[in-house]
């Protein structure tokens, strides 16, 4: 069975120009975020909140804590 998990994340990138910061969101992995502060592209980044955990079928599931 397939799951899907949606949540709301932020990313601070440090940049001199629209352009600039466009192009360093572009260029960024989002599935290695801690590794592109190390490499300078991002200045940080954090879990905001959880939007939704649901089946392929699109049923809420519960998260079991």
């Amino acid at each position: 069975m397939v799951y899907r998990k949606t949540w709301s994340h932020e990313v601070w990138l440090e940049a001199d120009s629209n352009e600039e910061a466009i192009e360093k969101w572009e260029s960024v992995d989002i599935g290695s975020l801690d590794k592109e502060i190390k490499k300078g592209n991002i200045r940080g980044h954090s879990f905001i909140e959880d939007r939704s955990f649901e089946d392929e079928n699109y049923n809420d599931i519960e998260d079991e804590d």
